[in-house]
């Protein structure tokens, strides 16, 4: 899968958000030349796949102490690229250290952005944080 992202904060690349561990995490930038107002991160599918649902781990630790203390989003947009029109959708988080789960019904998706449209404690460096996204598709 290949990712990238609208910034990074220090050393939290994107691919972290799709490394299959809840301890490593994406983290976009709130200052300097790679800040966004709205920061996304991107995962490319190696080939079209039919979605059925996503999972985000959000902020920067699973432990609630950490997880409280980090920035982490509370609303994203999630679009969708496929072989046609993008299917555009948004989603509401609870403030949990826990896996949430969403349904996103797509046949022929090929890279799905996921944009942070609202975050909760944001740091003086870090606007926002992602654990883990995983997708999950049918044959």
């Amino acid at each position: 899968m290949a990712s990238k992202a609208s910034g990074v904060a220090g050393k939290q690349e994107a691919q972290l958000a799709f490394d299959g561990a809840r301890n490593t995490y994406w983290g976009a930038p709130r200052t300097g030349k790679t800040a966004k107002p709205v920061p996304w991160v991107t995962a490319g599918f190696r080939s079209p796949i039919n979605l059925t649902a996503f999972t985000i781990y959000a902020g920067v630790a699973p432990e609630t102490p950490k997880y409280v203390a980090g920035p982490r989003p509370a609303e994203i947009e999630v679009t969708v690229i496929t072989g046609g029109e993008p299917v555009i959708q948004r989603f509401t988080l609870k403030d949990v250290p826990a896996k949430q789960e969403f349904k996103l019904k797509v046949d022929d998706a090929r890279a799905v952005q996921v944009a942070v449209v609202r975050t909760i404690a944001p740091t003086r460096s870090t606007l926002t944080a992602i654990a883990e996204l995983e997708f999950f598709a049918r044959r």
